[in-house]
């Protein structure tokens, strides 16, 4: 699972490499980037059973969206940008707006 190795040391400070990972995918691993980017978000959230909760944009699931002022898939180190993160919704969905 991507997000869980890193931050967990003096030496790796929590936040600083996690947004890599993706990177780390495509670079080392042979993923493209939306596959790095499915493996960081879809794949954790199947992983620990929540596949029926989260990544649905619908009245009573739970939503993570993070809009970006860049394309990912142009580049993948555009997810290691605070600068480009425009917004981060992380709520329960009520469909009222």
């Amino acid at each position: 699972m991507c997000g869980t190795d890193s931050g967990n040391t003096s030496i790796m400070e929590y936040g600083k490499y996690h947004a890599r990972e993706a990177e780390i995918l495509v670079r080392y691993g042979g993923y493209t980037t939306m596959e790095a980017i499915v493996a960081c978000t879809r794949d954790n959230v199947f992983a620990v059973g929540l596949d029926n909760e989260e990544g649905i944009l619908d009245v009573g699931k739970l939503a993570d969206i993070s809009l970006l002022k860049a394309d990912p898939l142009a580049d993948d180190k555009v997810l290691q940008e605070a600068k480009i993160l425009s917004a981060v919704a992380s709520d329960f969905y009520t469909g009222s707006g």
